[in-house]
């Protein structure tokens, strides 16, 4: 069976009253034409889904996600052959939404033996860099990232007070990015190979991956 293209559908059949945005490896959907900042949803509204098939579109995971609510966002990741990465990132207008659609969806077949995976993403803006060397400051951190990626907010470096040298570094950083997709594409930036998760960075072989998120109190 040849893999559908995204030319072969129409948006403006399933989608009324959203618009489609292709940019920087992702299609985004929505928010809704009528839709304004204060109805903007708050944190805990979004679900990511994995697994999806490579030519499956909006045509398909629209209607299939909104069984359970009403749908503000999709960013379908998409690769440069116009086919999708098999994930995307999925925003209800409500938290109560986003926990029913893992109950319901996770492990549900989208096409037929074709089961998906569904669990809450929490927005993370966050990344944590290790393996920095002792020397490392604050300031280097951000010279280094600041010319590399978009978006930098804040940079912590962890630091020890040794008495005789005085400051020294522990070895790590907490670099926060203006949004989830700020720190997102940062990442993809500085890990031209995400699976290694190791950069050469101030003469020596650091990591990055995502800082532990704080998981804010989900509620109805």
């Amino acid at each position: 069976m040849s893999l559908k293209k995204p030319e072969e559908y129409s948006l403006l059949n399933i989608v009324s009253g959203y618009r489609v945005i292709q940019q920087k490896g992702e299609r985004r959907l929505g928010p809704p034409i009528n839709c304004t900042d204060i109805t903007k949803p708050e944190k805990g509204c979004e679900i990511y889904i994995g697994g999806l098939p490579r030519d499956l579109f909006e045509d398909e995971l629209f209607p299939f996600l909104s069984s359970i609510g009403t749908i503000y966002q999709i960013r379908l990741k998409v690769h440069f052959s116009g086919l999708t990465r098999g994930y995307a990132f999925a925003t209800y207008t409500k938290p109560s939404d986003a926990i029913r659609a893992v109950q319901v969806l996770n492990r549900r077949e989208i096409r037929p033996n074709h089961p998906i995976g569904v669990q809450l993403s929490f927005d993370n803006n966050r990344l944590f860099i290790g393996n920095l060397p002792q020397y490392v400051t604050q300031k280097h951190v951000i010279e280094e990232l600041s010319h590399k990626t978009q978006g930098l907010v804040d940079v912590v470096v962890r630091h020890r007070n040794n008495n005789s040298t005085g400051m020294s570094s522990l070895g790590f950083a907490f670099v926060t990015y203006q949004s989830h997709w700020h720190a997102s594409m940062a990442r993809r930036v500085l890990l031209p190979d995400l699976k290694s998760g190791k950069l050469h960075m101030f003469g020596t072989q650091v990591m990055v991956n995502w800082a532990i998120p704080t998981i804010p109190n989900i509620h109805t």
